[in-house]
């Protein structure tokens, strides 16, 4: 979580395998499940990051992966700290004037 959200970091020019992405979601919910905190917030970072340009996954990143992420966060306290933070830089850099639809609905979602 060290690392400044990037928007140009999203755009590797490759584009996102929609499969991969979503084992990532369901491997960071399973790591949940079972007590595994740590992994499981590394996995949902990792979604957050990498779902952005993979499409019709707009609406799982905002809703069902983020719900996820807030109860992993009400029994994992580093979890809520790290959505807060990408929530906190992904604001300032819209009051800042970057112009992102993308960050904007995260930011509202969060």
């Amino acid at each position: 979580m060290d690392q400044e959200w990037d928007y140009f970091a999203r755009h590797s020019g490759k584009d996102p395998d929609p499969t991969e992405v979503q084992k990532g979601l369901h491997g960071a919910q399973a790591a949940a499940r079972v007590g595994r905190h740590e992994e499981a917030l590394d996995g949902y970072i990792w979604f957050h990051e990498n779902s952005v340009e993979v499409p019709g996954m707009g609406g799982v990143r905002r809703s069902f992966a983020l719900g996820s992420w807030i109860e992993l966060g009400r029994v994992y306290p580093p979890a809520r700290s790290a959505l807060e933070a990408i929530r906190d830089r992904k604001s300032k850099s819209l009051l800042n004037g970057f112009r992102d639809l993308a960050f904007f609905q995260d930011v509202t979602s969060i």
